[in-house]
C-alpha cells in the first residue's frame, strides 16, 4: 500500500496487507495488534500521516538533545 506524507507529500510504502488494514480500521482494534509485523514507522504513516522524517522533526526525541 502506498501512503503520501501530509507534510513533505512524498509517497511511502506501508507493508501491510488489505486484510491487516481492514482488520485495523473496522475492528477497532489497537494498530500494533492489527498489524504487528508492519514497522512502527509505517504504522504511525497510517495513524497520524507523517511519514517517519517528517514525524521525528515535529516531535524529535527529548533523549537526542
Amino acid at each position: 500500500m502506498t501512503v503520501r506524507c501530509v507534510k513533505c507529500w512524498q509517497d511511502q510504502v506501508v507493508s501491510c496487507t488489505d486484510e491487516q488494514y481492514l482488520r485495523w480500521k473496522d475492528s477497532g482494534l489497537p494498530i500494533q495488534r492489527a498489524m504487528p509485523d508492519v514497522p512502527a514507522a509505517e504504522r504511525e504513516l497510517l495513524i497520524s500521516g507523517y511519514c517517519d522524517d517528517c514525524f521525528k522533526a515535529l516531535f524529535p526525541d527529548e533523549e537526542d538533545d
